[in-house]
């Protein structure tokens, strides 16, 4: 009797230290620091829209980030040879001369060939057509123009300066073309808008 008594004794006793240090442990577990919950993932912001996106001016002037473009006017050559141009003509070419002026609106001198927006001649149909760099090079020293080339143009200054496009005449609608000037936007000024030059004759 007293071997079976002292086990059971023996056995009440460990439950019970059993029974101690799991309440303990379960007390230091939570008095420990609990790791922070990962931040939210921010959403990603939608792509940013392009303003004024294909917008039509019905103004030949144009308002740039750092140079206004102005567009004086246009006339067409159907020779090369017309006003001293002496790019080598092309059968059945038609030339479309464009002529503008920009101003820089900064405040800090800026090289045109780098901060200048890109003008392009475009159809109906929206395609575009870049200008004849030969040509408007020819155009400009035949007729003196006040270009600055690579030198940079200080804040308030206006310089003149000509693109002339090459097309087929086949395809020209002055009526439906438009200029287009491309910077970071696209934005479109009809010819019909802007005011036509009579050619230059030649001397």
């Amino acid at each position: 009797m007293i071997a079976p008594r002292s086990r059971f004794w023996l056995c009440v006793t460990l439950a019970l230290w059993s029974a101690v240090a799991y309440s303990q442990n379960d007390r230091i577990l939570s008095t420990r620091t609990q790791p922070a919950a990962p931040p939210p993932i921010a959403p990603i912001p939608p792509a940013a829209s392009v303003l004024n996106y294909g917008a039509t001016l019905l103004s030949p002037q144009y308002r740039g980030v750092r140079l206004h473009i102005e567009l004086i006017g246009w006339n067409t050559q159907n020779e090369p040879n017309e006003g001293e141009m002496g790019t080598p003509a092309r059968q059945n070419n038609l030339f479309i001369i464009l002529h503008y002026r920009y101003t820089n609106t900064s405040g800090r001198p800026l090289n045109p060939q780098v901060h200048r927006p890109r003008l392009f001649l475009a159809n109906a149909a929206g395609q575009k057509f870049a200008p004849n760099r030969r040509a408007s090079q020819d155009y400009r020293y035949a007729h003196d123009l006040d270009t600055v080339g690579p030198d940079k143009i200080n804040p308030g200054v206006s310089v003149s300066d000509v693109a002339v496009f090459e097309v087929s005449p086949a395809l020209f609608q002055a009526d439906r073309w438009s200029i287009v000037v491309q910077e970071g936007q696209v934005i479109r000024i009809p010819l019909s808008v802007i005011p036509k030059k009579t050619a230059v004759p030649a001397e």
